[in-house]
């Protein structure tokens, strides 16, 4: 088995590369492998520390391996993670206008619309991408439902719904 550790989207072609060939792999939580290191009295941060410390947990905490959720619910990952890229851009580029002069402001408009479109085509995407898998249908209206009862404000609920969506692929 392959102890990795997630590192905010690094690990992913290591990932589809041992699920390619078979190969066993439990993906861990950094703050959980940090904590460990921690509890150990490892306070150092080093790439052959961190190799020793994720062979100490491996052996000690014996973790379950992580499943493949399926190329699909990757790509859907992917999606998402640029729509918040996309969505962060944004926000910056609207906090910008009310701090700078008015002849900037037109290029900060300029690269909003840039973005806006750039992220519509990312939640089309989305949607398409959900729409052509029964499971994911299946589970997009109930989380709807769910979103609706907790009442998740509108630009939250395509986030909320596909972390969902992650969480049932990895726990089923």
């Amino acid at each position: 088995m392959v102890i990795a550790e997630a590192t905010g989207g690094y690990e992913r072609p290591l990932m589809s590369m041992l699920y390619k060939y078979k190969i066993t792999v439990a993906l861990l939580n950094p703050r959980l492998a940090r904590a460990f290191a921690v509890s150990e009295g490892i306070k150092a941060k080093t790439d052959p520390i961190d190799a020793k410390m994720l062979l100490s947990f491996a052996k000690e905490k014996s973790p379950r391996p992580t499943e493949y959720i399926g190329a699909q619910r990757e790509e859907l990952g992917a999606l998402m993670d640029r729509r918040a890229q996309l969505t962060e851009h944004i926000a910056k580029e609207k906090n910008r206008l009310d701090k700078n002069q008015k002849i900037i402001c037109g290029s900060i408009n300029k690269m909003i619309r840039i973005l806006d479109k750039e992220l519509a085509l990312i939640e089309a995407r989305i949607t398409k991408l959900i729409d052509s898998n029964e499971q994911m249908q299946a589970q997009s209206k109930l989380m709807q439902k769910y979103v609706e009862l907790v009442r998740i404000p509108h630009g939250r609920s395509l986030p909320t719904s596909v972390k969902l969506h992650r969480s049932i692929a990895i726990n089923s």
